[in-house]
């Protein structure tokens, strides 16, 4: 078979975790890997998509090193023949180890995609937006219609679908703040506003799909987006507008929308990855159980990740109930088609938290695993709580948080991976390939987030444990002074 050393055609900086190795092997193929263009050729950069030219790779570090001709950063110039048997017999005299190592820093070298190409499709227009039919390679934008809505009425709702494999699935709730009352809607989202119409983030992290580290690479990749400001949960309407006119809120039906097609698209799956991230961790809690139902007669082998949002509102404690039982009226959340029967009339009332929900969806999915992630500090969980506690420290704020992962760690599926710092989410952006425990880009330190979520996408669906690195401590009520500092570590998760 050819041989071939992937080179991103993308003109993103590349960003490498270097390892100190002393040994000749690892020299030599530290050598090989910065001396590639004279041995190797780069991906082939056409229209806005990377090919390899021997197709796909198997998932090893060995196989990713293969020959494809002299490296460009534009269409690949293929060499000629005596040249490219020269090079296959200078790489076949490698030993394996080097051949993988050379592979494997390959990988790490030049992880980044080519810029993405976009499709629209309009099913209100009368098209299937068959997902058979879309080129691999791009991204689709596919508008529902029927009942969907953003808050600014000028920007229908859509959602993101990449393909990718037809039974491997990833889906995601965006973020995008939250807007409760006119003022929270008046504020720019740089303000704490909330998204008014469809905004995706970058496709980083484990959404990077032609990233080769990246755990969930070649997914089929669907972004519910968020321009609803209700948490994905909502469905009403608001006088927010212009003189008192009303502005929309459904981000129920957005969700819903967007699964109904998913469902349509997927009759079998071998595996389904679920991740909320910041306003999308706080919808998660809502929405996991209802996307497990509808695809449990799938028989997938299922993940959640909640990333960065815990679900620590304020005021803590009993108070919280009635906070929440206002914001379930006021967004009509108390759902019979959303919630289980029995948390619909525990939401009716007033006695409903999404904490509490979460919590028994881990106990209704048992063979499901569910991952939380995020920065000890939080500095967007501190600074969007101060709107109903002034004063809130990231101190008393870790406090509160790790007594949430403790009540969501009573469940045997559940696990947490905590890092020192204030950076806010890390699975769905570049410090996935640089997290450690000790912070969002620390590059060192064990386990790498990258790796413990690598555990979860294997055959098992569950990591070692839980990830928190500092010094032991154990707090067990919100009413108690917080330990000083956010390095620490409750005992339950060390």
């Amino acid at each position: 078979s050819s041989v071939w050393l992937r080179i991103s055609c993308s003109s993103r900086p590349l960003r490498t975790h270097q390892r100190n190795r002393t040994n000749s092997t690892m020299t030599l193929a530290k050598a090989l890997v910065l001396f590639a263009p004279v041995l190797a050729g780069s991906a082939i950069c056409s229209e806005g998509s990377c090919q390899a030219p021997g197709g796909p790779f198997r998932d090893d570090d060995s196989s990713f090193l293969q020959f494809a001709g002299w490296p460009s950063w534009g269409p690949a110039q293929k060499t000629d023949a005596a040249e490219r048997r020269k090079q296959r017999l200078l790489i076949s005299k490698l030993p394996p180890s080097l051949r993988a190592e050379a592979g494997r820093m390959a990988r790490e070298r030049a992880p980044y995609s080519c810029p993405v190409q976009e499709d629209e499709c309009h099913m209100g227009d009368g098209e299937g937006c068959d997902l058979r039919r879309m080129p691999r390679g791009r991204v689709h934008s596919v508008y529902p219609g029927n009942g969907t809505a953003c808050l600014n009425s000028s920007a229908p709702y859509f959602f993101l679908v990449k393909p990718g494999h037809p039974e491997k699935l990833l889906i995601t709730l965006e973020s995008g703040g939250a807007c409760w009352d006119q003022d929270s809607f008046d504020r720019d989202r740089e303000d704490f506003g909330c998204t008014k119409e469809p905004a995706p983030a970058s496709w980083e992290g484990v959404l990077e799909f032609k990233n080769w580290r990246n755990p969930y690479h070649g997914y089929t990749m669907v972004r519910i987006l968020y321009c609803s400001g209700d948490l994905h949960a909502g469905d009403t309407e608001m006088p927010w507008g212009p003189g008192g006119a009303m502005v929309q809120q459904r981000g129920y039906r957005n969700t819903q929308a967007t699964l109904d097609w998913t469902l349509k698209q997927f009759p079998r799956l071998q595996k389904l990855a679920i991740l909320g991230y910041s306003a999308g961790a706080l919808g998660l809690q809502l929405w996991a159980d209802s996307i497990l139902r509808q695809f449990e007669d799938r028989d997938a082998s299922a993940v959640v990740y909640q990333d960065s949002f815990a679900g620590i509102l304020y005021p803590p404690g009993p108070a919280l109930a009635q906070m929440q039982a206002g914001i379930n009226a006021m967004w009509k959340v108390c759902n019979e088609a959303f919630l289980f029967p029995e948390a619909q009339v525990a939401c009716k009332a007033g006695q409903f938290t999404w904490q509490g929900y979460f919590a028994e969806t881990m106990q209704r999915h048992p063979h499901v695993g569910f991952a939380g992630v995020s920065s000890k500090g939080d500095f967007v969980q501190v600074a969007f709580n101060t709107f109903f506690y002034p004063g809130l420290t990231a101190e008393v704020y870790y406090r509160d948080a790790t007594l949430q992962y403790k009540e969501f760690a009573k469940n045997d599926n559940y696990r947490v991976y905590l890092l020192n710092g204030d950076e806010h989410w890390q699975l769905p952006w570049t410090t996935l390939n640089t997290a450690t425990p000790l912070g969002a880009e620390a590059g060192e330190g064990q386990p790498a987030l990258l790796e413990w979520v690598r555990a979860f996408e294997g055959p098992k669906g569950h990591p070692p444990g839980h990830v928190c690195v500092g010094d032991k401590a154990n707090v067990t009520s919100m009413l108690e002074p917080p330990p000083s500092g956010t390095t620490w570590c409750d005992a339950a998760f060390v």
